[in-house]
């Protein structure tokens, strides 16, 4: 960040290394510092320049040396400083290691070091990049609303199982709710441990990484269950239907599987800031392009073939609409407009406030109640499993009903 920014370094190495002992301390390696500047890591970053070169580029160059900051311990010199970083604005810094044009001090992979970045001592920016700040609190906020809509769904299912309208649409809701928790438990728990500690093991990150995109498979297949009347107006998916729910889920599975095999494979640090700045993360916003493309197409088909729904899927066709060009709207005008140390935070921020938003809206519609004017259930659930495929062109259709009220608990004033 642009203010108490401080590097502190721990080197350690062998004392038999050649010369670097010596009072003669022009022999032992450098710690290059750099910047996030065309004139600074863009200019010696894989560029072929002269290693002379790029040490002349940076904008500190400091001596590992022992006759100045270290000190010998059993068979290893061990050298500790603290280095201050200046600057106007939040900055990415990268260090190297170097030996440009010294006498022989061994291979360099005989260093260990321990570097610790920080930004002040506050515990909410301490440990983070500025990128990362505000993700935590974000995460503690998301989890929250997201628990207390799965106690309210828990609640609607005892009544809905009463009236015999628990049906799989909304079990399925609950299972994406379920992942989504567990996600946003272990990333707030990863980000509390980089708070408290600096690091955090990076299989919890993969783990909330995995439960998110299950479910996020799961709410689109909802989705797309939805658009097609499933369980609203039709005891059962078409073969077209089902074909598209299994293709746009399978597809969107596969290439998060992508992405998190190249984020571990091939991302490189030093120039890919987060996921959606690569092809695999391209690729995951533009696959919500042909899903939404679909899922309004399905909206207005069964809209308009079941009147009595139209309101319920005007409603669910326009919010979802947003809802899923969310993603690819916001990785356009992050990665073209705002500066590259909050992107992270803007998209997952954003990320979390819409899928938040995608729950609330669920749960409102799925309210169990008679005041509820866009409450989709009517089939029960056995009707949806012995009803053949016709809609609401059958005897169970609500409007043929002298009265739907026994389906809500109505209490007298």
């Amino acid at each position: 960040m642009s203010h108490f920014r401080k590097l502190e370094y721990t080197i350690t190495f062998p004392v038999n290394i050649s010369c670097c002992g010596d009072k003669d301390v022009s022999c032992c390696p450098n710690l290059s510092l750099y910047y996030d500047s065309p004139e600074q890591w863009d200019t010696v970053y894989q560029s072929g320049l002269p290693c002379s070169s790029r040490e002349d580029a940076a904008m500190d160059v400091v001596d590992v040396a022992p006759a100045r900051r270290c000190q010998m311990e059993g068979s290893k010199w061990i050298c500790r400083a603290v280095r201050y970083l200046r600057g106007q604005r939040a900055r990415w810094w990268y260090v190297t290691m170097s030996n440009c044009n010294r006498k022989s001090v061994g291979d360099l992979h005989d260093f260990d070091y321990h570097l610790v970045f920080t930004n002040g001592e506050e515990f909410s920016v301490k440990h983070f990049s500025a990128d990362e700040v505000g993700i935590l609190e974000g995460s503690a906020v998301s989890l929250m609303a997201c628990f207390f809509l799965f106690v309210t769904t828990c609640v609607y299912t005892k009544l809905l199982r009463q009236r015999r309208l628990w049906h799989s649409t909304f079990k399925t809701l609950q299972l994406s709710l379920i992942f989504y928790i567990l996600h946003l438990a272990l990333k707030f728990t990863h980000f509390m441990l980089i708070g408290l500690e600096g690091t955090a093991p990076k299989w919890i990150i993969l783990v909330a990484k995995i439960s998110e995109t299950l479910s996020t498979t799961c709410f689109l297949a909802l989705l797309l269950c939805l658009s097609s009347g499933f369980t609203v107006v039709t005891p059962s998916l078409t073969i077209c239907g089902l074909g598209a729910v299994l293709t746009f889920t399978g597809c969107f599975t596969l290439i998060v599987s992508i992405c998190i095999l190249w984020e571990s494979l091939v991302f490189d640090p030093a120039e890919v800031l987060y996921t959606y700045q690569s092809p695999p993360g391209y690729l995951l916003a533009a696959i919500h392009i042909p899903i939404w493309f679909y899922f309004v197409v399905s909206c207005l088909r069964t809209g308009m073939v079941h009147r009595r729904k139209a309101r319920f899927y005007i409603s669910l066709g326009c919010f979802f609409s947003l809802w899923l060009l969310a993603l690819p709207i916001i990785l356009m005008a992050a990665n073209t407009a705002l500066q590259a140390w909050i992107r992270l935070k803007t998209v997952t921020l954003v990320e979390q406030a819409v899928r938040v938003a995608g729950y609330i809206y669920m749960v409102v519609v799925f309210a169990p109640t008679h005041t509820n004017k866009h409450f989709p259930f009517h089939l029960r659930v056995t009707q949806v499993m012995s009803l053949n495929d016709k809609g609401q062109d059958n005897n169970y259709t609500p409007e043929l009903k002298s009265s739907a009220t026994d389906m809500f608990t109505v209490t007298p004033t």
